[in-house]
């Protein structure tokens, strides 16, 4: 499956999957929009699941986001799992 990405006034939602496929192109999306001095909030309500390679992938810009000091956000259903296991993984 595929990754839609659509923009409504100031967030992103997410359709779809994130796997090997997408995952490079997602993150490179994201931090072009970091590069153009935008803060970024994703919807994840519409991502089919939360894999490994989801977590990967906004796990990479969560920290590309804290050292650039932009604000990256998660909103939608599984993103406090995600902000959990995030969290885990930097004390682990």
């Amino acid at each position: 499956m595929s990754l839609k990405i659509t923009k409504k006034y100031e967030t992103f939602y997410l359709n779809g999957e994130i796997n090997t496929l997408n995952s490079k192109p997602f993150i490179n999306f994201i931090q072009f929009n970091f590069s153009n001095g935008n803060n970024v909030i994703i919807n994840i309500d519409n991502l089919v699941e939360i894999n490994k390679e989801t977590f990967s992938a906004i796990k990479e810009l969560l920290n590309s986001s804290s050292k650039n000091s932009k604000i990256f956000s998660i909103v939608g259903k599984g993103s406090k799992e995600i902000y959990e296991e995030y969290n885990q993984s930097i004390v682990a």
